[in-house]
């Protein structure tokens, strides 16, 4: 009888996981064709992207990951969908995600002794690791996220 019900609980928890699995790997993917495609249209050239050696930038799952679990611990499909909520979550992971890039970055640093990403020549950086910019993409990205593909 214990055995079934250890068993039970295990699935239940490899069933509950196996969507954010599947979320990191998408988003990551999805993520990675994102910067390589702005890239090639800033620089004309395709770049290689990431630190790893497939198409996927982990930071982009990574980011999905925290806003899904967000929004499934703190929301209902009900409350989040209206221009208020939206600007709060704006404002949020526009804070939240700077904040994980730029400890990315120096985590990444500190790691390989290399710099992925420098935005040293970039208007309006901290450190050469985030921008202005790229935080005001973060909200734009969440809120994207928020009205078109958390719903699904």
């Amino acid at each position: 009888m214990e055995k079934t019900v250890n068993k039970k609980i295990s699935k239940d928890i490899i069933l509950n996981f196996v969507p954010y699995i599947f979320c990191f790997f998408i988003f990551s993917f999805l993520g990675w064709v994102m910067e390589t495609a702005f890239c090639y249209g800033l620089l004309g050239q395709y770049t290689k992207r990431g630190f790893l050696y497939s198409p996927i930038c982990p930071i982009y799952g990574t980011g999905a990951l925290i806003l899904t679990i967000y929004l499934d611990k703190t929301t209902t499909h009900k409350n989040y969908s209206t221009l208020k909520n939206y600007i709060k979550f704006f404002i949020l992971f526009t804070i939240v995600f700077s904040f994980f890039e730029y400890l990315v970055g120096f985590a990444l640093d500190a790691l390989f002794s290399a710099r992925w990403w420098d935005y040293s020549d970039s208007k309006y950086n901290l450190n050469g690791r985030i921008t202005l910019f790229n935080s005001f993409c973060w909200g734009v990205i969440t809120v994207l996220f928020v009205r078109f593909i958390y719903p699904l």
